[in-house]
């Protein structure tokens, strides 16, 4: 079981890589998570932070799937 990233690349421009490899490309992140999910489903999904919080920072990693 590998790790798929989700991070923001642009405006509106999202990829998601596994093994440091592009493995679907989105206008959101939520859309992109899902398509990497369905390529691989066994895999864990982990979402780059994109806003700043009182909590946390957007370097920060959340798991999605």
């Amino acid at each position: 079981m590998a790790e798929i990233f989700v991070e923001q690349r642009g405006p509106q421009q999202y990829v998601a890589l596994r093994c440091e490899a592009i493995v679907s490309e989105g206008t959101t992140q939520e859309d992109t998570a899902h398509r990497a999910r369905r390529l691989y489903p066994g895999d864990v999904v982990f979402g780059d932070r994109v806003r700043t919080t009182t909590v946390g920072l957007p370097d920060k990693w959340r798991r999605i799937f």
